[in-house]
């Protein structure tokens, strides 16, 4: 009896899991789940989840935990449309709280900077701020309204970005023209007294710099580049005609130096030191153009001193010479010459008498 019992409730039993079997497969059939809105809101969290990470990186681990717990719905075929429902509305939601904020906060620096940029090129640079002008009043717009979506947020920072960037490569590209043309003007001045020289820097600046200005898709890490190898070589060029003019007032000085250096040894040792001084200066490699013309422009004063005191001694000795020759009166006045009337003179400390 107990046995028969058994078999009968074993039975119904196996019907009651068949029939609920049956009726998962009929549910199932009649109602699948839809994740398309859950895939679309997890494909755009992503997005925005990197796009704040690096100036928000709270914000954007919040968004991120998030977006993992719907991504386990995603990919849980057991989920109902009511989870799924829910991981979509949630995510949503979290979009909402995270990056509208974070996104709000970075679009609000963005014009902060792109307005500096704009004013600092106004002046020099008007044609090239056209695209900043057009993101800088979209994302102004954008901000002043309350209920910004998230996604025409981070379409508003990847066009402030871009038109940034647009704008400061148009800027030194512009610079860099510029500065080509100021190192070009200089070394054709120097080139009658440097020719070789000049045909040396114009090798340089016809070389990458140009190459780099000429590349259309040159970033603007390269475009900066250049412009600091244009202001350089321009730099380097004035220090270069620098130092040779300084090694021409060195060699002057050296043989006016050995000219006087027996007669007049004293004055000649002043002349020396600034020499010697001058050429401290010119060994050293990281001297610059205003120190060499600073050096060169003291040694030629002390040249022109030296040889102003070298002159005027030699007037001096000359002059001693005519005095000590000079003939004087008994009243000590000095006569033009010697007398060549009668009386008694004084000359070289002797008494002279005139018959």
């Amino acid at each position: 009896m107990m046995k028969k019992i058994f078999n009968t409730l074993r039975t119904a039993r196996m019907a009651m899991m068949l029939t609920l079997a049956l009726m998962a497969v009929q549910t199932a059939q009649a109602d699948p789940t839809d994740k398309t809105a859950l895939a679309t809101a997890i494909g755009q969290a992503e997005q925005i989840a990197d796009t704040i990470k690096t100036a928000f990186p709270i914000e954007a681990s919040v968004l991120t935990s998030v977006i993992d717990g719907c991504k386990d719905v995603q990919n849980n075929e057991n989920a109902t449309q009511a989870d799924i429902d829910f991981a979509t509305a949630t995510l949503n939601q979290s979009l909402e709280q995270c990056a509208r904020v974070a996104l709000s906060r970075a679009l609000t620096v963005l014009v902060a900077q792109g307005e500096a940029l704009r004013d600092s090129c106004q002046q020099k640079h008007p044609d090239a701020i056209n695209d900043l002008v057009g993101a800088l009043s979209n994302s102004t717009y954008l901000l002043s309204l309350p209920d910004a979506q998230p996604l025409l947020l981070q379409m508003a920072v990847i066009a402030m970005q871009e038109a940034m960037n647009r704008t400061r490569i148009a800027v030194v590209r512009k610079d860099l023209d510029d500065t080509i043309a100021q190192v070009e003007a200089y070394l054709d001045s120097i080139r009658p007294t440097y020719p070789d020289y000049a045909e040396g820097v114009t090798a340089i600046v016809n070389g990458l710099i140009k190459i780099t200005r000429d590349d259309p898709n040159a970033t603007l890490p390269e475009l900066i580049g250049a412009q600091n190898r244009a202001h350089t070589a321009l730099t380097q060029s004035k220090a270069g005609v620098a130092r040779f003019k300084l090694r021409e007032t060195m060699q002057e000085a050296e043989d006016y130096y050995n000219s006087i250096k027996e007669g007049n040894p004293c004055t000649a040792s002043v002349l020396q030191h600034i020499i010697d001084a001058a050429k401290a200066v010119n060994d050293n490699l990281d001297t610059n153009q205003p120190e060499l013309e600073l050096t060169k422009s003291v040694l030629d004063l002390v040249m022109q001193q030296t040889k102003a005191a070298v002159e005027t001694g030699i007037n001096d000795v000359r002059a001693a010479a005519r005095v000590a020759d000079a003939y004087y009166d008994l009243s000590g006045r000095l006569l033009n010459g010697k007398p060549s009337n009668k009386g008694i003179f004084i000359n070289n400390g002797q008494k002279i008498i005139m018959k």
